[in-house]
């Protein structure tokens, strides 16, 4: 419950099914939407059973706090005023004390503790610029091996003040002015760049602008995949990226020695805090007119700069939408982002995830107990908020940090996703009072577990063109995730359909990961076309049907 409201808060609550003895297996609540910033919250556990299906009697230590038994215990003592002020809060919205197997409470971190070091490093370094463009260099240029409608691949650098020791090395750490505690720039860091360019931008221009969010330990070079080039030649956007310093290839060493010390982990989200300053540094050198259209390699066959400065827009998939929701939120050149296979809060992803199984038993080899891991995705979450949306959520549309715009989003979600829970858009849309497209998935697929409670209080769109941030989900006809921490293939039901003697089944629509899917989705990109322009709005791809996916195998790009 919300204890400055008086509200209670939706939430789920998951056994550990990952912990390999009972002793072990932690209890997991999971709030369905961002706890309000700065506000206290209190917990309270009532009928816990025992596996006996006995009720369970509180713990002693709690029990006397409870009952208002004296103790000699100054521990306990000198903490009971404060519980009798939860007891009474708690009574105030019908939790009777007596019923009590726990309760505790604490105080949610403010806007300023989560975003205060990314929003201090964006204004210093747009400050920096003066009004100017970043500088960059042009380094390389491809004109083969591309797909119809693309005239070719520019890769590069710029300059971008740098707010970490070591160089911005995998493993560097924020560098703080010793007189206000900001972070302090005292160097330049070269991030690259690689941009997709198509053919009717280098013939007539006017081409849109698109900041691109490459995957998981990825880089710039994603910008340049198929599906980004049949997005470009389609809607004649010029897609660029840079790489998501901190969780990018480059930092695939770094992060495992993290799993196996979590002391290291600081640094992943220190330097995903600058990759999101060199993104929106990225997003000011496509639209300066002294930026990248300065360069030739960006100009149209009649020697103009072939962008429409107007404004930049943003889309990014997987970790690119993970980052994406973040870095919108204090993006102060573009006000419209699609953030696809999208989701917030690492803590709740990584064991939903099969990307993660590779690293898992680095975590689990360094802490063995079930336990101590599931306490060390808890804490690591706690400064993993500064550099991903959870961090930022409940400020990514309409209630915008200082300087900054209102945003709109869109966040196209594969159902049955492999590599990130559904679940955790689905919280991004409740935070926000987002609405969903209904119908939301195909009748045909009728998937055999969908809980209703992922779709809980989730209204649909009422009028197209619509105005605002929406959710969207792909239809691809997989099965339904499963309930727990564990990924998809780890389901009963996906071992008893997708693998021993039907293992033939595996790449099918029904067993298959999605997570490709939406993106490469005509549709998809039809809705980008409407989305990316001022006043863009959210459109209805899907003639008032469910949103059904091709395939990406079948559609070979």
């Amino acid at each position: 419950m919300d204890l400055d409201s008086g509200q209670l808060v939706p939430h789920w609550a998951e056994m550990d099914l990952r912990a390999e003895n009972d002793i072990d297996r932690a209890l997991i609540l999971r709030p369905a939407t961002s706890l309000i910033e700065t506000h206290r919250f209190a917990v309270a556990l009532r009928n816990i059973k025992g596996t006996d299906g006995q009720t369970l009697p509180a713990p002693i230590g709690f029990r006397v706090l409870r009952d208002n038994n004296p103790t000699s215990n100054p521990v306990i003592e000198e903490r009971r005023n404060e519980f009798e002020a939860i007891f009474a809060e708690e009574a105030a919205v019908g939790i009777n004390r007596a019923d009590l197997y726990l309760t505790w409470y604490f105080t949610v971190a403010s806007a300023d503790t989560l975003a205060g070091r990314m929003l201090s490093m964006r204004d210093d370094a747009f400050g920096q610029l003066n009004g100017q463009s970043p500088t960059f260099a042009v380094t390389g240029t491809r004109t083969t091996d591309l797909q119809k409608g693309i005239a070719k691949v520019v890769t590069g650098t710029f300059e971008v003040p740098l707010y970490l020791d070591n160089g911005g090395a995998p493993g560097s750490r924020m560098t703080y002015s010793p007189l206000n505690g900001d972070p302090v720039s005292d160097a330049t860091y070269t991030a690259e760049f690689t941009c997709t360019v198509p053919e009717a931008a280098v013939a007539n221009g006017e081409a849109v602008p698109v900041v691109y969010g490459h995957g998981l330990l990825g880089s710039s070079e994603e910008a340049a995949s198929t599906s980004v080039q049949r997005t470009a030649a389609a809607n004649n956007s010029l897609y660029c990226a840079t790489s998501w310093i901190g969780l990018a290839a480059e930092d695939i060493g770094f992060a495992s020695q993290a799993l196996s010390d979590i002391n290291l982990f600081p640094s992943i989200p220190d330097r995903l805090q600058q990759s999101m300053l060199n993104t929106l540094y990225l997003g000011r050198l496509m639209i300066h007119l002294d930026g990248l259209g300065n360069a030739p390699e960006f100009q149209s066959s009649s020697g103009a700069n072939m962008i429409n400065t107007d404004s930049a827009y943003f889309d990014g998939n997987s970790e690119g939408g993970i980052m994406g929701g973040a870095v919108t939120a204090v993006a102060q050149d573009w006000t419209n982002a699609v953030l696809g296979v999208t989701g917030m809060n690492y803590s709740t992803l990584l064991q939903r995830s099969v990307d993660f199984d590779r690293f898992a038993s680095i975590l689990r080899e360094a802490y063995p107990n079930a336990l101590d891991q599931q306490l060390a995705f808890g804490l690591i979450q706690m400064l993993w908020d500064r550099g991903e949306t959870s961090g930022y959520v409940q400020h990514l549309t309409d209630r915008a940090y200082e300087r900054t715009p209102a945003h709109a989003v869109i966040l196209d979600v594969a159902f049955g996703d492999h590599q990130v829970a559904p679940i955790t858009a689905q919280n991004i849309a409740r935070t926000l009072k987002m609405p969903i497209y209904k119908p939301t998935l195909s009748a045909t697929s009728a998937p055999l577990g969908v809980q209703p409670f992922w779709f809980w209080n989730l209204p649909g769109i009422r009028k197209f063109p619509y105005e605002g941030s929406a959710l969207v989900f792909w239809d691809s006809g997989t099965m339904a995730p499963p309930s727990g921490n564990i990924t998809p293939i780890m389901s009963e039901r996906w071992i008893a359909e997708c693998s021993g003697e039907n293992a033939g089944n595996a790449d099918s629509a029904l067993c298959a990961d999605p997570h490709e899917d939406p993106r490469r989705q005509p549709a998809v990109m039809k809705q980008k076309l409407a989305f990316f322009q001022p006043k863009g709005k959210v459109t209805n791809v899907c003639a008032e049907q469910a949103c059904v996916s091709t395939p990406s195998d079948e559609l070979g790009y």
